[in-house]
């Protein structure tokens, strides 16, 4: 059944992409033109990373909100592979000494600007009783900020 599904999947939503040269990890650049953006493999690490297809961070992320650590979570909100609802959704599902998710999901979102008051995206942020902070981010790609987040050094000057 999953392989059907896969199939189907691949020829409505990855083909039809495919065709029309557009790279199918970032939907902003054309194939091949990844690496031009971020460093898309590192030879030893991505052989040995390579072999895992999915890591679940769940476990981690609610640990470091147990002890009271913050967390932020960044997503734009034409990701491909880990779009912005599905990480939301994700995060609205976490649970450890707090539901960490729960409150999450109902605190109002508030716009996020940089600059000279260009909008950066969207944030939901909450605090809980451990000192825990949990922000999550949708950072919006019509803003011409988006190349800015695929490079680690910049993305860290974020206000």
């Amino acid at each position: 059944h999953c392989r059907k599904a896969a199939v189907t999947c691949e020829s409505l939503l990855v083909d039809p992409i495919t065709k029309t040269g557009t790279s199918v990890y970032d939907l902003r650049v054309d194939d091949g033109n990844e690496e031009d953006l971020y460093a898309f493999e590192l030879g030893d690490v991505f052989e040995v990373f390579g072999q895992y297809t999915t890591y679940d961070t769940t476990h981690f992320v609610t640990e470091l909100l147990n002890k009271g650590m913050k967390v932020l979570v960044l997503n734009g909100d034409q990701d491909y592979v880990t779009n912005s609802l599905g990480t939301l959704k994700w995060l609205s599902s976490l649970e450890g000494t707090e539901k960490y998710g729960e409150k999450l999901g109902r605190v109002p979102t508030k716009n996020r600007k940089y600059g000279e008051g260009q909008l950066l995206g969207r944030l939901w942020a909450s605090k809980y009783a451990s000192g825990a902070k949990l922000a999550f981010i949708e950072a919006m790609s019509t803003n011409g900020f988006s190349s800015r987040l695929r490079s680690p050094r910049q993305a860290t000057a974020l206000p």
